[in-house]
Order: structure tokens, then sequence, then C-alpha cells
């Protein structure tokens, strides 16, 4: 991982060709930002040391690029291509002699074993993404007909929503430590999880880059309407708390808002609050800035469809399920309505598990 001093510097090209020269692939990179929670995090093995909170403020203060690096022997090879910690002490040719200032600025982090580079596995940020990934496999399979491609995306969709609504949201309240009082753990690791991103500590993000991109294949999101609640209650208490800390270090007066003056991704907060409360979601729609810009991967049309859709079908009804992943029920007032999606040419029958049968047109 390269440190806030070495992309200070401009020094990124030059130590990405050494790690290329000595032989090693650099699969993939990303030019992001820790928050202090996570450099602290990230450094949990330092603790007890006395330059942890140096340590931790310091890589907190700038951009960082950390990198997924593979070759035999990697570990040793890249700790012998670093340099010793102080730079004074590193030797000639290595990364810290040519590019580090400082025993803390010193350029560039590398795992000292085996079992520190492995000890919190792989991380999956952004679970909804993953979610997205599936349901474009499933779509895929379907309209190209390949079963294959379409079981396989069907059975990552939905174990994927299996594992969110556990180890993410925890839907069911019976999961999470009771000395872990947020509503989510936004990112998860093989060994850890955390409440915070990599590129922001806002509220909005901790919570709705578990939400975008909303399309129809998350309607997962609204199964549990009582988490969706819970949730979304956090998300407001968290941006107020979080306003009126801003509003206090400029001198300003405190804001007077509930928490849903939302500083990004409104489009998408509020398509997740119609999950719950769709009155209420239509409600901060048409008291929407004319200025407003939706999430890159959303429209102002699509949000409004969501909305309103929600509003005149109701919530969704996780007890029903059909014989296709196309289709879903929502309940409104004690009715139900059943819905389906026939992406191929030949009409068909949806059934689902309460009895009721759709007669499906081709490409309806």
């Amino acid at each position: 991982m390269l440190k806030p001093d070495a992309l200070h510097a401009g020094n990124i090209g030059g130590i990405t060709k050494m790690i290329e020269d000595a032989g090693f692939k650099i699969i993939a990179l990303k030019k992001t930002r820790l928050t202090p929670e996570l450099a602290g995090k990230f450094y949990a093995i330092h603790k007890e040391r006395p330059f942890y909170d140096e340590l931790c403020a310091y890589m907190s203060s700038g951009p960082i690029m950390p990198m997924i690096l593979e070759k035999a022997n990697a570990v040793e090879d890249f700790r012998k291509l670093i340099g010793a910690t102080d730079p004074k002490k590193a030797a000639p040719g290595t990364i810290r002699a040519l590019f580090a200032k400082s025993i803390d600025a010193n350029a560039i982090h590398g795992s000292d074993s085996d079992a520190n580079a492995e000890a919190d596995g792989n991380n999956n940020e952004s679970s909804s993404e993953a979610v997205n990934a599936w349901f474009g496999l499933l779509l895929l399979g379907e309209a190209t007909g390949d079963k294959t491609t379409r079981d396989l995306g069907a059975w990552l969709f939905t174990t994927e929503i299996a594992a969110i609504e556990d180890y993410w949201f925890d839907v069911r309240h019976d999961l999470f430590p009771t000395n872990y009082p947020p509503s989510v753990v936004t990112m998860i690791w093989g060994g850890k999880g955390a409440n915070g991103t990599w590129f922001s500590a806002k509220p909005e993000a901790v919570h709705g880059i578990n939400f975008l991109p909303i399309t129809g294949g998350s309607l997962y999101l609204g199964r549990w309407p009582e988490y969706v609640k819970r949730n979304y209650s956090a998300l407001l208490k968290e941006n107020l708390e979080a306003d009126v800390k801003e509003a206090a270090a400029k001198g300003l007066p405190a804001p007077t808002h509930d928490g849903s003056a939302f500083d990004s991704w409104s489009d998408i907060l509020w398509m997740y609050r119609a999950l719950s409360d769709p009155a209420d979601a239509r409600r901060m729609w048409d008291a929407r800035p004319a200025s407003l810009k939706p999430d890159s991967g959303n429209s102002l049309a699509q949000a409004y469809a969501w909305i309103t859709a929600l509003g005149d079908l109701g919530g969704v009804d996780r007890t029903v399920s059909a014989d296709t992943p196309f289709a879903a029920v929502f309940t409104k007032a004690g009715k139900r309505t059943h819905v389906a999606w026939n992406l191929g040419s030949a009409p068909r029958v949806v059934v689902f598990s309460d009895g009721v049968k759709l007669n499906c047109p081709g490409r309806a």
C-alpha cells in the first residue's frame, strides 16, 4: 500500500515501476482514503505501541493506494524490496531508501508475514453491488436461454441475499454482538467487519453503499420492513449528529432538520425509505431542489418510478414466492398484488406459493 507521502510527492509511477521490475504482477490497485476509524482497524496489531495514534492520524491524512500483488514468495521478497522501516537504515536501492521521508512517512506498507497478510481475508464493501452482479448474470442466462448461467446466477443471487440479511444487516436482530450498536456492518472481510467505507465517513455513504444501485433486483432490501425502519432511523440519527458536529466545528448554528437533509445520494436514500414508508419518500421527492442530480448509476425517472410504484403496490411480501426469480408480491392494506416478468418469447404461467397463477405473454 502506497502511503500518503508517496502520493503527495507524485511517486506512484516510480514505486510501481520498481515493484513490476522486481517481478511482481500488479493484479489491482485503487486510489482511496482511510477514515481514522479504518486506519485504526487496519493497524490494530500495533494498538499497544506508543506510535499507534500518530500512525493512524498520518494514514488517514491523505489519499493512499492499496494494491494486490502476485509473485512466488511474495511476502519475503516484497519486504526485501521495500527496505527497513527507518529509511536511514534501508538498504540502498530499496523503495524506502529512494522514496521515504521518515519512519512514519516511509512511502509504502507491506505485510511482514503470511499470517498478517491473510488475517482479515477478502473484503466486500458494497453487498448491493454484488447482488447486482449476480442479478445481471441471472438476466443474461435467461435472455440467452443458457440455463447453466441462469441457474448459477440464481444461486449466487439468493445466497448473497441470505448472507446480507445475516451478516450486513442482522435483520432478525440476533447476530450482532450486544456491544455493537450500529444498525449495519458496512464492510465485511473474512476475519472482521467495520462500520465505515474506504472513501467516506458520512452516514449517507456508510448506509447507502449497501443500497446502490437500486434496480429490479433490489427488492430484497424491503423483505424485512421493520429492519428497514430501524436502519433508516439510525441513518437519520447518525446524519444529524454528524451535521451538528460539523456545524459546531465551523462555528455555525446547529442544524434544525431531522437528519434527512442528505448531502449525497438523496435519490438512493429516498428509494430505500420507500420500502418502508413510500409516503414519506414521496414527500421528500416532491420537496427536492430543482438542482438535484441523481447518483451516476441512477436517474430521476427511475427514482420516481420506484417511489410511486411502491406507493401504489405497498411493501414487499417475503412470505410468498414464485416459480421464477422474475416475480414479486406486494401487500397494501391487506391486499396482495402479484407481479411477474416473462423475458422469453413464449407465453408462460407463473405460479405463486399462495396458489395464485399469472398468465404472462412473451416479453411482458
